[in-house]
């Protein structure tokens, strides 16, 4: 049984994930670390840190027991209210923590996003490279940064577009028809949470595009046994 930590559990992947975190029969507890409390979970397995301040946490007190951090909080700059310096805080400096802070034999899954750049390089070519240049080269910076950390498993995945599937035929169309640019969420969290058990798919690969995370869904509906990710 595993003890997850969850960070962004009220957005749009960070909820479907946790949803999935509850229903598994092998996770035995979630730690979720939020700013406030999710007052419309209620499970036995739920424990939340609330944290006002996310720099003010202190990781190597809330990581021991911890099996695996899924950590879905960072969305795009662009539609953040916040300065550079918080931003980076956000997508950086606090996963960073949080990560240094886990036992060597822990994973850390991490929501990224598509057409990150790790050498910090996304705005310096003219045309379609020019966009969301700050998220991309800051989520490029952490995930440069994580995989440089010893002993630790990462995984990390790159949505493209995030879609609820569910919602109806246009969304499901979608789907179909541009696998690496368009992910459903139920897809995306099923494979987080899958990482967070059982690491990656592929054994020494670490990062996945949009298209992967699509195929490596489809393949945990099909496999025996995995479809309540046991």
């Amino acid at each position: 049984m595993a003890s997850i930590l969850l960070t962004g559990a009220t957005g749009t992947v960070g909820s479907q994930v946790l949803t999935l975190l509850i229903e598994s029969p092998a996770v035995s507890k979630v730690t979720i670390v939020a700013r406030r409390t999710t007052p419309d979970v209620v499970s036995e397995k739920v424990h939340h840190v609330i944290a006002k301040d996310f720099g003010t946490v202190r990781w190597q007190d809330i990581t021991p027991g911890i099996d695996a951090v899924i950590w879905c909080m960072g969305g795009k700059f662009n539609s953040l209210p916040l300065s550079m310096a918080e931003y980076e805080a956000m997508v950086v400096t606090w996963p960073l923590a949080c990560a240094s802070a886990l036992a060597p034999t822990a994973r850390f899954v991490d929501i990224s996003g598509a057409f990150v750049s790790r050498t910090e390089t996304a705005g310096k070519s003219v045309g379609w490279d020019m966009f969301e240049i700050v998220t991309r080269n800051l989520k490029g910076r952490f995930e440069a940064r994580l995989l440089e950390l010893p002993g630790l498993s990462k995984i990390i995945l790159q949505p493209c577009g995030i879609v609820d599937a569910s919602t109806g035929l246009a969304a499901r169309a979608m789907v179909r028809g541009f696998p690496s640019r368009v992910i459903d969420v139920k897809s995306l969290a099923t494979v987080a949470v899958h990482a967070a058990l059982h690491g990656p798919n592929v054994k020494g690969k670490d990062t996945y595009a949009n298209a992967e995370i699509g195929t490596w869904a489809k393949e945990l509906q099909t496999a025996p046994g995995l479809k309540n990710l046991e």
